[in-house]
């Protein structure tokens, strides 16, 4: 079998290490971990949101340390807000200093609190 340094043996079914590492691959977007942010969206406020989203948040996400991309799901009054990153250094940085500002300027838009989940990144296409 050959190695090819991205965790994948040739003639091998799946990885020779649990995680693939996308730092491994020549001019790859590292991502590492992705933070989903799941709200529900007040009666009529879909387009303000998204509004708020474009113009204040995502600028704001995009001058941070670690980060490096976001994806905002919406069905109906139910949203997921996917914000990939770096390390956990700074998703975990981001999370105890601007993240709470960031809600704070949701909360005309957004129904009680959002539910935050954290997920370490094996696999992805997302490249830039």
């Amino acid at each position: 079998m050959i190695g090819y340094g991205n965790g994948w043996t040739k003639g091998a079914s799946q990885p020779a290490n649990s995680f693939f590492d996308p730092s491994e691959e020549i001019g790859a977007l590292v991502i590492r971990f992705a933070r989903n942010v799941h709200f529900q969206i007040k009666d009529g406020k879909n387009q303000d949101l998204v509004k708020v989203m474009s113009s204040e948040l995502l600028p704001l996400l995009k001058k941070q340390d670690g980060f490096r991309d976001e994806v905002m799901l919406l069905d109906g009054r139910h949203g997921v807000a996917i914000s990939m990153w770096e390390d956990r250094k700074t998703l975990d940085r981001y999370s105890a200093t601007v993240y709470p500002d960031l809600v704070s300027k949701l909360t005309p838009f957004i129904d009680g609190a959002p539910k935050v989940e954290t997920f370490e990144v094996p696999l992805t296409t997302l490249s830039h």
